[in-house]
């Protein structure tokens, strides 16, 4: 599995066609991007999402800007248990398994430590207030 990058329309079209199953294509850049037939598509930061009124849209986000498809709206998520759940991540003895890619020395790419044996802390947790930003972050799967 690889990520492929593109900036273009022709380059995404290229990229489509020429991508091995479990290659995730990623668009950047300002470009208006069009994918259509069987697809799955992730909207981050600014990106605006338009879709045909039969296509299912997951909002992640309040800020999220969509217009077409059928809404599908994220049930508000306040627990550790629920986001286990949503996620479908086994609990076992009060326990959860999750990942976070880190580097050698077991901190992230922004400098937090994730070290092997310890129960890491945020410093600037803020009770869940913010939908993001603050606190650990972590992957129900390791892909």
């Amino acid at each position: 599995m690889k990520e492929i990058y593109v900036n273009t329309q022709a380059e995404l079209d290229k990229a489509l066609k020429d991508r091995v199953e479990g290659d995730v294509v990623i668009c950047r850049g300002t470009a208006l991007f069009q994918i259509r037939d069987s697809s799955q598509v992730t909207a981050c930061d600014s990106s605006q999402v338009t879709a045909t009124k039969f296509v299912a849209i997951t909002i992640h986000s309040k800020s999220a800007k969509i217009s077409g498809g059928v809404k599908i709206k994220l049930p508000a998520i306040k627990t550790a248990k629920q986001w286990c759940e949503f996620y479908g991540v086994a609990v076992k003895a009060g326990v959860a398994i999750l990942f976070k890619a880190v580097r050698g020395d077991y901190k992230s790419s922004k400098g937090f430590l994730y070290q092997p044996g310890t129960a890491p802390e945020a410093p600037d947790w803020d009770e869940g207030k913010a939908e993001c930003g603050g606190g650990l972050h972590f992957s129900p799967s390791g892909k």
